[in-house]
């Protein structure tokens, strides 16, 4: 195995990333339907970052930001968002590159820090953004009736987005986890 950063273009590897996007904007597009407390649209950036390295999952989800851009359903949040899931990638295929993902403790370890990352760049995107109101009406759900008992903005801001985005994590690792299983391992399968 070579660099935690190489890169090839091959049958095989186009097809994940493009698995990915289309996980990603799927997730996204049901969520939205659904009306659900959470996004999952990082599912498929963390699925080829798992599934190839780091640069994969930069790639899928850079490709998946900029679809939702060239179909109007952006916000003016959409690349930090994806700076976000950029961060998730590089975490999460780093770590699988480098065989530090072996067993079930470390996917949990995992999970809680990708959750942590999510929880501390989701709150400091929403105080800076929307002066800690959530982007998701579960949170905004939350985020008001906190500040309605009192509570500093900063506080409900990263309460209700922890809620949300541990829902959120917790499932996208199930999701990752599964499409990882179904994925062939052998390169040469494609």
């Amino acid at each position: 195995m070579g660099s935690v950063w190489d890169f090839e273009i091959c049958k095989r590897n186009v097809i994940i990333i493009l698995v990915g996007v289309v996980m990603n904007y799927l997730l996204y597009f049901a969520t939205k339907q659904f009306q659900l407390p959470f996004w999952l649209d990082a599912s498929g950036t963390a699925y080829a970052a798992l599934a190839l390295g780091p640069v994969y999952g930069l790639i899928a989800g850079l490709l998946y930001t900029i679809l939702l851009t060239c179909l109007g359903q952006g916000t003016n949040s959409l690349w930090y968002v994806w700076l976000i899931s950029a961060c998730l990638a590089v975490f999460i295929g780093v770590l699988n590159r480098k065989r530090l993902i072996r067993d079930f403790l470390d996917v949990c370890g995992v999970v809680f820090l990708c959750c942590l990352i999510n929880v501390l760049a989701f709150t400091a995107l929403a105080l800076f953004l929307n002066q800690g109101v959530p982007g998701d009406r579960f949170g905004r759900v939350i985020f008001d009736a906190m500040r309605g008992e009192g509570s500093f903005a900063w506080f409900s801001s990263a309460t209700s987005v922890l809620v949300g985005k541990f829902l959120d994590t917790v499932i996208c690792a199930a999701i990752v986890g599964i499409a990882y299983f179904l994925t062939p391992k052998d390169r040469y399968y494609y």
